[in-house]
């Protein structure tokens, strides 16, 4: 689209060359998304968002982050503006992962390792500042460019996770994230634990190196998804990709165990499992 069409003036004045696009998710249907140049030229990319809760819950979580060494798996916002109700992030030259998924088709496990690696220590770094992401998945996962076809993976998209100064705006009982990617508990209600993030890493795993999903594939029944992802066993990742080794498939298993306790406690644990499988 050109800069003049449907393009919000307070974004118009902020930015230069501007123009929309579609969302990186394509279940993401509350947010605009703007490319533009900033003051200093560079690329970026501005979230409009529709609902002012969940741009308070994303720029907290921002904040919550700020402070310290960056960590080169996370996805940091340059800015963002309470009067628009934006934040503005760099731009990923890569784009995410789940288009790449659908340009590029299924990775090898050794593949599926290099980008679910970085993933596990942008997890562990949330965690160790009490964030809970809740919304896992290769879409939320980007590609920046490092040097010439070099991509670092970053974790990105906080406006459905979890930190104690956000708690008291959620609403008790609600489901907060992606069916296909939920974890049991989750699903129940008990959306605070950090290890429904191992199991939403474990179903990203089987996504890549399969490009199915382990439960609802085919399915527009939410319920059945989700109900499925409750009492259904992990499905053979072989069947879709021949590569896939026993010891890959007992750490997929192990990741989306049902029982919380029964998974990788941590995304180190996970992380030092899955270098030895892949």
């Amino acid at each position: 689209m050109t800069a003049d069409i449907n393009i919000p003036s307070r974004i118009r004045k902020t930015f230069l060359k501007v123009k929309k696009f579609r969302s990186h998710d394509k279940k993401d249907f509350k947010n605009d998304f703007y490319g533009a140049r900033d003051e200093d030229r560079k690329r970026v990319i501005i979230k409009e968002f529709s609902e002012i809760e969940s741009f308070q819950r994303e720029k907290t979580i921002q904040e919550v982050l700020a402070p310290g060494p960056k960590h080169e798996n996370i996805l940091y916002a340059l800015a963002w503006s309470d009067a628009s109700r934006t934040i503005t992030y760099p731009f990923a030259q890569g784009g995410n992962v789940g288009r790449v998924l659908e340009r590029a088709g299924k990775c090898t496990p050794e593949q599926a390792a290099r980008i679910a690696s970085p993933l596990c220590k942008a997890v562990s770094a949330l965690h160790a500042k009490g964030i809970i992401h809740r919304d896992i998945k290769p879409e939320n996962l980007f590609l920046q460019r490092t040097e010439y076809l070099s991509y670092q993976v970053k974790l990105s998209d906080y406006d459905v996770s979890w930190h104690k100064n956000i708690a008291s705006s959620y609403k008790v009982g609600s489901i907060y994230g992606t069916p296909y990617y939920m974890a049991p508990e989750a699903i129940r209600g008990n959306t605070t634990d950090p290890r429904s993030d191992i199991y939403a890493i474990g179903v990203t795993l089987y996504v890549l190196v399969t490009d199915h999903f382990p439960f609802g594939e085919g399915k527009k029944n939410l319920v059945r998804v989700m109900g499925a992802h409750l009492t259904d066993p992990v499905p053979d990742a072989a069947r879709y990709n021949y590569l896939i080794t026993p010891g890959f498939q007992r750490v997929i298993n192990k990741a989306m165990a049902k029982n919380p306790n029964k998974r990788f406690q941590t995304a180190e644990d996970l992380e030092y499992a899955l270098q030895e499988a892949a």
